[in-house]
């Protein structure tokens, strides 16, 4: 008969290497894992949390091309989102590299790079002379746009003594200070203005003091700087407008076939006429305080088709 101490002795055993060896083998099998296949990004193993959204302001300061993603919150427009952020330059550049002509639904992702110009998706195979050839950058920077371009991308250097190969169809590029022609642009070259007013239906008149809609977007700038179009198209009233002072208006046709009209109102003069068609960096008028004003701004604003006001922030 097999004492109990014995009896014991194999039990506790028995106990201990159903215990130790699957945790040997598991850790054998982690190893093997680890040394065939690059271990993952694991958010849970980092001291800090990761960051729930990109942050854009130091994504701006890295010296490559970085394209981040970021999901558009609720109520929340490109104009926002670019002050929030800190990225008063890039709204132009989210609205062209999106193809967006108006504030994109909430849980939207956006691709945003981190340099000044437009995402492009190649559609056709063709040379990337003939690519860069419908942007006004490429036309005016030649071979050396073309270098730059493919610096940024990080394609090698072509011999542009030889044959040019094609862009094949379906890929994309970054093409710096570059714009397709989506939504409205601010009416200046640069972000150098100061938001006075918004579009508020219930704003109280600085100058007349009753309550009445402000249909548009007060940008306040020094007395007689250039003033440009949001948009190409055809100008459809250039003149006196009462309280608007010296006014201009332009019909845009936008990409989705939609008809949009900008006002550029409180002029200290007006450059072009009725019927004229013009560019996006056409001068039109300069700043001034003409008209029911407290001051030396501009009043832009934007109107449907059946020419009910919008707010401009969905546009811009």
């Amino acid at each position: 008969m097999v004492p109990v101490i014995w009896i014991r002795f194999f039990v506790h055993t028995l106990i201990v290497l159903m215990v130790v060896v699957p945790f040997f083998q598991h850790l054998e099998s982690e190893s093997e894992a680890s040394s065939a296949i690059p271990t993952g990004f694991r958010p849970h193993l980092l001291l800090t949390r990761a960051l729930p959204e990109p942050a854009m302001d130091q994504i701006v300061k890295l010296d490559r091309l970085v394209v981040a993603r970021y999901t558009v919150r609720p109520y929340e427009d490109i104009y926002t989102l670019c002050q929030r952020t800190g990225l008063k330059q890039y709204a132009y550049t989210i609205r062209s590299s999106n193809d967006l002509d108006e504030t994109p639904a909430a849980g939207t992702v956006l691709k945003i790079p981190n340099r000044i110009g437009t995402l492009f998706d190649v559609k056709t195979p063709q040379t990337l002379r003939e690519l860069i050839s419908g942007f006004e950058a490429g036309r005016q920077g030649g071979p050396s746009y073309e270098q730059d371009v493919l610096h940024l991308n990080d394609y090698p250097v072509l011999d542009f003594g030889g044959p040019r190969p094609q862009v094949k169809a379906g890929t994309t590029l970054f093409l710096p200070n570059a714009y397709k022609p989506t939504g409205l642009a601010f009416p200046f070259k640069d972000m150098r203005f100061r938001v006075t007013s918004g579009f508020n239906p219930k704003r109280r008149h600085p100058v007349l003091g009753v309550r009445r809609a402000h249909q548009g977007m007060d940008l306040a700038r020094p007395y007689g700087d250039p003033v440009y179009p949001s948009r190409s198209g055809t100008v459809t009233f250039a003149g006196w407008q009462g309280g608007y002072g010296n006014m201009i208006e332009i019909r845009h046709v936008m990409r989705n076939g939609r008809v949009r009209y900008t006002r550029y109102g409180h002029l200290a003069s007006i450059l072009v006429h009725p019927g004229q068609h013009v560019g996006a960096g056409k001068l039109i008028g300069r700043v001034g305080s003409t008209g029911i004003s407290t001051g030396p701004h501009l009043h832009f604003e934007v109107r449907d088709e059946n020419g009910v006001a919008r707010n401009p922030r969905r546009s811009l």
